[in-house]
């Protein structure tokens, strides 16, 4: 007679897994919150779509929002100083040192200033660093009846906001305050 021995073995799915239960506890909660949170994420975005019919409709709804509202509050400022200056005083727009403080303060904004005399450029912020810039901005109109605007070029988005005068000799002059900014879509 030949005497077979069967051995069982109990094993705990902890020892196999390495992992406490408090571990495996706090990574299903994790799991459960992050995909809870991509879940209403993806439901908002839904929502945002239906409502502006399309995806580009999201688009449009940030260039509205940067024609309406172009510049931040500190931009806004300096641009007022600098429209104060050519009602009043329009040939300091050419002394190129005042030209580097006020491009200083708008720098520290993340944004530039463009000054130009009839077709010549004056000065150009090296944080603009744009070429295609001055073909972008609308013609000279000394009405200034759209001061505020904004337009792409290529994939960056920009936002301005420009003044036009006459300088004390009749010439054309021009200063605008532009930000870039990266749309999100």
């Amino acid at each position: 007679m030949c005497h077979t021995r069967v051995t069982f073995f109990i094993i705990d799915r902890s020892e196999v897994s390495g992992l406490s239960i408090r571990v495996k506890l706090l990574l299903s909660y994790t799991g459960m919150l992050i995909i809870s949170l991509l879940v209403v994420v993806v439901t908002a975005g839904l929502f945002t779509i239906a409502a502006t019919g399309d995806i580009h409709g999201i688009q449009d709804f940030y260039k509205v929002h940067y024609q309406l509202i172009p510049l931040t509050e500190e931009e806004e400022s300096i641009f007022l100083e600098l429209k104060y200056l050519a009602k009043n005083e329009p040939d300091q727009l050419q002394d190129k040192e005042l030209l580097k403080e006020y491009d200083f303060k708008l720098r520290t904004v993340r944004a530039g200033l463009f000054v130009r005399r009839e077709s010549n450029q004056v000065f150009e912020s090296f944080t603009i660093n744009q070429p295609a810039l001055e073909q972008h901005l609308p013609p000279y109109d000394l009405n200034n009846n759209q001061i505020r605007n904004t337009f792409n070029i290529g994939e960056r988005f920009y936002a301005y906001a420009k003044f036009d005068f006459r300088y004390s000799d009749g010439a054309k002059g021009r200063n605008a305050a532009a930000a870039c900014y990266k749309p999100w879509l």
